[in-house]
């Protein structure tokens, strides 16, 4: 592993590049029986195409709208109501 000497007071000389790595296979993490997956379950039978807007796609790219809607009707469900 390669070492860095920089000049700044204040930088923390303990911090490790590896740290920031996520594991490859993140699915192995998360419990089967966890509320994300039920949820995410739940939403594959539910058709969310009534309640997306289509709009013109001029500009960048959008977000995609079904994980939006995904992620605040979960974010309601375990009570998360403010931003």
């Amino acid at each position: 592993m390669e070492t860095t000497t920089f000049s700044q007071s204040n930088y923390i000389t303990h911090y490790n590049a590896i740290q920031v790595s996520l594991p490859m296979n993140i699915g192995t993490i998360i419990d089967p029986d966890d509320e994300v997956v039920s949820f995410l379950k739940v939403m594959e039978g539910v058709n969310c195409s009534k309640y997306i807007k289509n709009v013109s796609h001029r500009g960048r790219k959008g977000y995609d709208k079904g994980m939006l809607l995904r992620i605040i009707l979960f974010a309601y469900m375990i009570n998360v109501r403010d931003y």
